[in-house]
């Protein structure tokens, strides 16, 4: 019972997280900038506490926070060009429901025929590491913050070199069987592949396969 709602609970969280992104960018950019902004000052506020009450050389705890400020803001342009740039795709177009939502028939096509297949499995093992790396900063981890960062990810490695590929098909093919793309069209795909073999890594995450 408490699994079936749990996962009932991460469905209803999904739609809503896809409503606000749709329908109101702009204030999910503010929102997620917001969290991310209490969360480095909080850090700031204990690294001044102790600096105060050690006396002594913090330059490495001032290192941290330095390099904590750094990938905070790589996160908050990231996201912001991922939310910008959905507004041109239909990404329910290449998709299915499906608890949770994956390639339908249609997205599976683009996905090969865009070169988007190739370079994930040559990159897999680093797409892994990067997601790995954001998970285990999390204290509670879901599925959904698997789903979420898969995305976030793939896009941001959409300036990687061997995704020239990729981008030169959406630019000869700015309309895919009568559905618009952009390169978040792709990362949105590579992102469901990239959560699938993170949860296969790791099914204790995944609600599904309790």
């Amino acid at each position: 019972m408490i699994i079936h709602l749990r996962t009932n609970f991460n469905n209803i969280l999904w739609k809503a997280l896809h409503y606000i992104v749709d329908n109101w960018p702009t204030f999910a950019i503010i929102f997620i900038v917001s969290i991310t902004c209490y969360r480095i000052a909080r850090k700031f506020t204990k690294w001044e506490d102790k600096h105060n009450n050690m006396h002594n050389d913090n330059d490495k705890e001032h290192d941290k926070l330095i390099e904590l400020v750094n990938k905070a803001l790589f996160k908050i342009d990231t996201l912001e060009r991922f939310l910008i740039k959905r507004g041109g795709a239909d990404y329910d177009e290449f998709t299915r429901m499906n608890s949770p939502r994956q390639l339908n028939e249609k997205g599976r096509k683009l996905f090969n025929e865009s070169g988007a297949n190739d370079f994930f499995e040559n990159n897999k093992q680093p797409l892994l590491r990067l997601l790995n790396s954001e998970i285990s900063e999390m204290r509670n981890k879901t599925a959904l913050d698997v789903d979420s960062c898969a995305a976030r990810i793939c896009f941001s490695v959409s300036n990687n070199k061997d995704f020239k590929k990729i981008k030169d098909f959406v630019y000869t093919h700015p309309v895919f069987e009568g559905t618009n793309i952009t390169i978040n069209t792709i990362a949105m795909l590579m992102g469901i592949e990239l959560r699938n073999e993170y949860l296969k890594l790791h099914p204790e995450i995944d609600p599904m396969s309790e």
